[in-house]
């Protein structure tokens, strides 16, 4: 596996930026990738509650996630 290029981790570190930006505005924290595999969903928790869950960034952008 090749080590990332400095522009690699700079797009990543915005992404995450990103990540966290739109789920705090919606009381969430961006936690990391997802822990069942899916690529397309990432793992959030809740600032109310403190519950995990996994969301897609495109549900965190347009609706507002619900505790479980």
């Amino acid at each position: 596996m090749q080590a990332k290029s400095e522009k690699q981790l700079d797009n990543e570190q915005a992404t995450i930026d990103r990540y966290d930006d739109e789920c705090y505005q919606k009381g969430w924290r961006f936690i990391g990738w997802s822990i069942n595999g899916i690529r397309q969903y990432k793992h959030y928790e809740c600032l109310t509650c403190g519950a995990p869950q996994d969301i897609t960034p495109a549900s965190m952008r347009t609706y507002h996630p619900k505790c479980l």
